[in-house]
């Protein structure tokens, strides 16, 4: 009578535990990118592939991220220039900026869109603003995407949701990212700031196309 010998689970669970470790890996510490434009050269070409840090904590000024936006809704890769309390003056003429760190104006109405020149302080949670035209001109879009309020103007009156407001406190802290090639960038300094919670990652070179 012929004996079969039974095969040990040991080969089979270890693979499983492999598998498991994968997609653990895959769902909450690490993503492959590919960058989608060249809005990063020189340092990023289209093609390039990233490997992106979902472990990322607070990201700082300098580093290239990953991120979503939520207008039209995609996952963009660039670098964070100015975090929440920071102000930002941009030339929209000359196409450069200015970042004056941690420097707030008295209310947003010192704030300017005079020839081109556009200076916008990114928010910070809990920070309270006073409602004004350009605090609406610069902010409304970004409080119903990302804060989940309705703001609108009225004739001289502001309404959150519908009722009577004069200041505004946000919920999130905010940061502003901008394309190494700023010529050819799609960027913060056209959908402006970015919610931390919208961070996916910080992002690393894997292969150069």
């Amino acid at each position: 009578m012929t004996r079969f010998k039974r095969k040990s689970p040991i080969p089979l669970l270890k693979a499983l535990s492999f598998v498991t470790l994968l997609v653990c890996l895959r769902l909450f510490v690490i993503e492959i990118v590919t960058v989608a434009s060249s809005s990063m050269e020189n340092t990023l070409t289209k093609g390039d592939i990233l490997l992106v840090n979902k472990l990322h904590g607070e990201v700082k000024k300098g580093e290239i991220t990953v991120f979503n936006i939520s207008e039209p809704s995609n996952k963009l890769v660039k670098r964070c220039v100015a975090t929440a309390g920071d102000i930002v003056r941009i030339d929209s003429l000359q196409n450069h900026f200015q970042i004056k760190p941690n420097v707030f104006p008295k209310t947003l109405a010192e704030s300017s869109f005079e020839k081109g020149l556009i200076t916008i302080e990114i928010p910070s949670k809990n920070r309270k603003y006073q409602i004004n035209q350009v605090f609406y001109d610069q902010f409304q879009k970004t409080i119903r995407l990302y804060e989940g309020e309705i703001l609108v103007k009225r004739f001289d009156e502001y309404l959150l949701n519908g009722k009577p407001i004069q200041e505004y406190t946000f919920k999130n802290n905010y940061l502003f990212f901008v394309g190494d090639n700023m010529d050819n960038s799609f960027d913060s300094r056209h959908f402006g700031p970015i919610p931390a919670n919208n961070i996916f990652g910080r992002a690393y070179l894997l292969f150069n196309k």
